[in-house]
């Protein structure tokens, strides 16, 4: 009797090979939009093998890129702690990677876009950012305004309307609540006007880095020195910095405070600035 031997997947097939090659079947079948995320920041990483990562990336000419800062926080995500803290690279090293990338990508004909997404100069996210109909969701920056977002598999953040809910984070309570014929989720919130009138703003800030205040006066009815008087004076601290310039009518978002665009954001967000939080927050480079 003849018997086959199973050999083992070969590992000259590197990772980034499998890529190139699902790259390349996806635009065969008429995929005509592409887009790859990048994370710097991980462990053992190198401003020199991250320019690595974006010289075989851009060899695959993706149409759209999303460079993410790694998010280390073992104490919402316990699999992080296997991970050795004294091999994560530096604020600075982080930091250089970041502005590499910018350069670098922005050097190769794409547009840097908000605060962490690069598109081609013929794509739509740049057409938008150009005339001014950039959005923004908890997935990144987007050409669509108030789009439904459904997701599906423990722990997605779905966002219809004015309600967001997220499933459940753990995989056995997931596949208990779907045999049970429930929904397998965890939380709902419903926005007040209060958290609209302040994601308007936010949004304000990350698409269009500027604030107009008589446009926010007019919407919501307020006054916005007075509305957002706590967040002023947050914000000032960040001017003294030169992130940004407080006018008498507007805020204006500087090209150094770009790479800040989330400190600048975080400012005008009641729940993360209440003195009482608990909550844990990945740095934002």
């Amino acid at each position: 009797m003849l018997t086959k031997k199973c050999s083992k997947p070969s590992t000259a097939f590197s990772r980034f090979e499998q890529t190139k090659q699902v790259t390349k079947w996806l635009r065969e079948s008429g995929i005509d939009s592409i887009n790859f995320d990048l994370i710097y920041g991980l462990p053992l990483q190198t401003v020199n093998t991250f320019r690595k990562t974006m010289d075989d990336i851009l060899t695959l000419q993706p149409d759209r890129l999303a460079v993410y800062s790694y998010a280390h926080i073992p104490s919402m995500m316990p699999a992080q702690k296997l991970l050795n803290e004294e091999d994560m690279p530096t604020t600075d090293e982080k930091l250089a990677m970041l502005q590499l990338s910018i350069s670098y990508l922005t050097d190769n004909q794409y547009r840097f876009i908000g605060m962490d997404h690069f598109s081609r100069e013929d794509e739509e996210l740049t057409k938008a950012m150009e005339n001014g109909s950039l959005q923004r969701n908890f997935q990144g920056y987007s050409t669509l305004a108030g789009a439904d977002l459904y997701a599906f598999g423990m722990s997605g953040i779905s966002n219809v309307g004015d309600y967001y809910w997220q499933n459940t984070k753990e995989l056995g309570d997931y596949y208990k609540m779907l045999d049970a014929n429930e929904r397998p989720l965890a939380k709902i919130l419903h926005l007040c006007n209060d958290d609209k009138l302040r994601n308007r703003v936010i949004m304000q800030i990350m698409c269009k880095r500027m604030l107009s205040f008589a446009e926010i006066e007019d919407k919501w009815g307020i006054v916005f020195e007075d509305y957002f008087s706590d967040s002023l004076q947050r914000l000032s601290k960040l001017e003294a910095d030169g992130f940004v310039t407080i006018k008498s009518d507007k805020i204006i978002i500087t090209e150094r405070g770009r790479l800040f665009l989330r400190n600048i954001a975080m400012c005008f967000d009641k729940y993360l600035n209440r003195k009482k939080s608990s909550r844990s927050f990945s740095k934002t480079v």
